[in-house]
């Protein structure tokens, strides 16, 4: 569907249902996860569902992050709508195996997802709700340009954070 030097970027789907649940039960990948670990699989194809819905009523949404070189699931990233406080967001979520982190991999996706998301929205703020003590989720917020803004503090959950990325009007 998309691709980056390093990565493909896929919707998620039902075949990629065991490399999906290992991501979402990888005590490492979940450690500052509100929700927790998946419990078992029937809710991981649940969240599959719901991934899929989202695509289907928007164009766009969570993509599965797969290795160009070794065909694994390297994890997740992309944007979905969220509403909170009666305002709605581009939510942008991502999620790896540790094993793959620190390689600029989410960086490199992300990026590309931006990019390509300017055409389905271009108006709604973006958001990252990451946890105030995940360092490096808030080490990629900013080297990605989003701002904290104080005032969303807690707003779903103690220790929340929240980096807003207003996106401007602008052609592709």
């Amino acid at each position: 569907m998309l691709e980056t030097d390093r990565l493909y970027l896929l919707k998620p789907d039902i075949e990629h249902l065991d490399a999906l649940f290992q991501l979402h039960t990888n005590n490492e990948s979940t450690k500052y996860t509100p929700k927790g670990i998946h419990e078992n699989k029937d809710i991981t194809k649940g969240f599959i569902k719901g991934w899929r819905r989202h695509w289907e009523e928007n164009d766009f949404g969570y993509f599965m992050l797969i290795a160009k070189d070794t065909g694994e699931l390297v994890g997740m990233s992309g944007f979905e709508y969220r509403t909170i406080n009666y305002q709605l967001f581009l939510n942008l979520y991502y999620r790896l195996f540790p094993k793959y982190t620190g390689e600029g991999l989410a960086t490199e996706a992300i990026e590309m997802i931006s990019r390509w998301m300017k055409q389905f929205d271009a108006v709604t703020p973006k958001l990252i709700r990451t946890n105030q003590v995940n360092e490096s989720s808030i080490k990629l917020a900013e080297r990605l340009g989003y701002e904290l803004n104080d005032t969303w503090n807690n707003i779903i959950n103690d220790g929340d954070r929240c980096y807003f990325k207003q996106q401007l009007n602008v052609p592709l």
